[in-house]
């Protein structure tokens, strides 16, 4: 029993370790850390018509993030992800970019970009690149597949008309893969 402890924390602390800026170990290695992370989020933002049959939604996407470990997620941080959407209300096609800033708890950041399509009252699916971050992230560099999914169909938009909305949802990184540069 103690030995599945000691296990797990060790798993946690070098999954969040990796995710964060990774380990000593893992910057050295020539292979990229892979893991899946996720995060739950609300946002606040405004949605208004742009043409007849578009509508444009913009807001920043805040949450926590967690990172996947054999023992169950494990918290590593914050997420900001500004975030502009454009649907076609008569296909229901949508399509997005943004930028994402995670937090460590310690303070060190890791920024990069994303771009996603899909269907409206859906999500979106897309890439998404870090590109840089602060401290002992100053190197990280890396890429995944990226899935976004909210409650848009909440969303109330009237002809001609902004209005402003509160949502929640879930982001999905998977095959994060992460290297320092």
């Amino acid at each position: 029993m103690a030995g599945s402890g000691l296990r797990f924390r060790f798993a946690a602390a070098a999954l969040a370790a990796s995710l964060a800026g990774l380990s000593a170990a893992a910057a050295r290695a020539e292979e990229p850390v892979a893991m899946n992370a996720f995060a739950v989020w609300t946002s606040e933002g405004a949605v208004t018509r742009t043409a007849e049959k578009k509508l444009a939604m913009a807001s920043a996407l805040t949450g926590t993030l967690f990172v996947e470990t054999p023992e169950g997620p494990v918290d590593t941080g914050r997420i900001v992800c500004p975030a502009m959407v454009q649907v076609e209300t008569e296909t229901g096609h949508q399509s997005g970019n943004g930028f994402c800033t995670f937090t460590a708890y310690d303070g060190a950041q890791a920024f990069g970009t994303w771009e996603c399509t899909g269907v409206h009252l859906v999500g979106c699916s897309g890439k998404f690149q870090l590109t840089g971050g602060t401290g002992r992230l100053a190197t990280i560099k890396g890429s995944s597949s990226l899935v976004l999914r909210g409650r848009f169909h909440e969303l109330d938009v009237q002809l001609g008309k902004a209005a402003s909305y509160t949502v929640s949802g879930i982001a999905l990184w998977r095959d994060l893969r992460l290297e320092s540069q």
